[in-house]
């Protein structure tokens, strides 16, 4: 439950994480261009020897966000905000989807009205003791409406 907790509050702060995660790449990187300098590498070598040991920043920005966040809730917001982004650029477009889905979810919900009215309102059966329910007890008529035996009873019987 707490990673759960920590997975959140980390998504909530996303900026000042990764403010600190930069940092902190940063730092070993600079502590490697350090150690290629000591070693007898030129400062404009020794940078990009370092930056090729460590990789791209980026890339382990995510692979962080992997282990911090919770992705699929990552993923969602970032849809959200594009889809948002979108339908502010088009103000025509928003308005006529909306307005779509209105109609659509309106005319399901008064359809289903009429339905339920009309037909299955019809259903409610006069007298509930008259209508048939499975037992588990069978009738002793030879043509009862039951399964086949199970090869356990038929031997069991001796019919097998």
């Amino acid at each position: 439950m707490t990673t759960i907790f920590r997975r959140l509050r980390h998504f909530l702060g996303r900026s000042h994480h990764d403010a600190d995660l930069r940092e902190e790449i940063e730092a070993h990187r600079a502590m490697r261009q350090n150690a290629f300098e000591r070693d007898g590498l030129a400062p404009e070598d020794a940078a990009h020897a370092s930056r090729r040991l460590l990789g791209s920043v980026a890339l382990a920005i995510d692979d962080a966000h992997d282990v911090w966040t919770i992705r699929m809730i990552d993923s969602v917001s970032h849809d959200i905000r594009a889809a948002l982004r979108g339908l502010r650029k088009s103000p025509g477009f928003a308005l006529v989807a909306i307005a779509t889905l209105a109609l659509g979810i309106g005319a399901n919900t008064a359809l289903f009205s009429i339905f339920s009215g009309l037909i299955l309102g019809v259903l409610i059966v006069p007298v509930p003791a008259g209508v048939p329910h499975p037992s588990a007890t069978a009738p002793s008529s030879r043509h009862s409406r039951r399964s086949a035996p199970s090869p356990v009873q038929c031997r069991s019987s001796g019919s097998l």
